[in-house]
């Protein structure tokens, strides 16, 4: 059965190997904007800016990726990847002779999505860890102007002027990673039912992958870009991903549970 206990015991390895890399990655951003006087709203906007959509397709435009924001996303996918197929077809056989296929699915789809939630936490965590002499000064991101030396210490990199206030900022760097790390999950180990673990793997991480470079509603990838958000002129985009986020997410439920209840899980692991 699902419990967080659960969830923590499966994943003591991982994530701690995740804490130590982020407090590394934290560090490091802390260390490149010495002297500016970088806060911890500062070092999650730097992780979560993202880039501008790619207006011109070349080689250079293809391979300029955001790296904080790519390699975050990247890890919280790869990370829920392989409990839940093992869990499906590895092991517990007698259990999914004794128990529901209905409950069955319930434990594997709250065990991804606690364990997301984990992880993301102890990503936050190590970046107040890192920066917690500066929390004194204040937890929100310096608005643009106010942060002398932050353009020149992280190029490419500019804050907002944060007119409308700071809620858009904090839903986007602390819901929207979560929401669409648990969406991505699911959406894969839904295909995986269908389509097999390696194909579903391409299919949700190239869908993914197409956020990089095109900016639009129902790519969930530009949920997390600040430079793609309301803060920079794109009226109502969170609506729309988080409802987009949503309704994947109740769609691959609903499907994974259809196609469970139909599957012949010995036969297929047997195959």
């Amino acid at each position: 059965m699902f419990g967080w206990k659960s969830v923590l015991s499966k994943n003591k390895t991982g994530f701690l190997l995740f804490f130590i890399i982020s407090v590394v990655l934290a560090g490091v951003i802390r260390w490149r904007g010495a002297g500016t006087g970088l806060g911890i709203g500062d070092i999650l906007l730097v992780c979560w800016y993202g880039s501008e959509p790619v207006v011109e397709f070349t080689l250079r435009s293809v391979l300029e990726i955001p790296g904080i924001w790519f390699f975050l996303h990247c890890y919280l996918y790869a990370a829920i990847l392989f409990y839940p197929q093992h869990k499906l077809y590895q092991s517990d056989i007698v259990t999914i002779r004794m128990k529901s296929r209905r409950a069955w699915w319930k434990d594997i789809v709250l065990w991804l999505a606690g364990s997301e939630c984990v992880y993301y936490g102890l990503f936050l965590l190590a970046v107040v860890l890192v920066n917690l002499d500066q929390a004194g000064t204040g937890w929100r991101p310096h608005a643009a102007g106010l942060l002398p030396g932050f353009e020149e210490a992280f190029p490419g990199i500019s804050s907002f002027g944060f007119e409308q206030g700071y809620g858009i900022f904090w839903i986007r760097v602390l819901l929207m990673p979560v929401l669409i790390g648990i969406t991505l999950g699911l959406f894969q180990l839904t295909l995986s039912l269908y389509i097999g673990f390696e194909w579903s793997i391409l299919v949700s991480f190239s869908y993914f992958l197409v956020s990089l470079y095109k900016e639009d509603w129902w790519l969930i990838g530009n949920g997390t870009m600040l430079v793609r958000s309301e803060l920079a002129s794109y009226p109502h985009q969170t609506l729309r991903i988080f409802l987009m986020c949503g309704g994947i997410i109740l769609l691959s439920v609903w499907l994974g549970y259809w196609k469970l209840s139909r599957m012949d899980i010995l036969q297929r692991r047997r195959s």
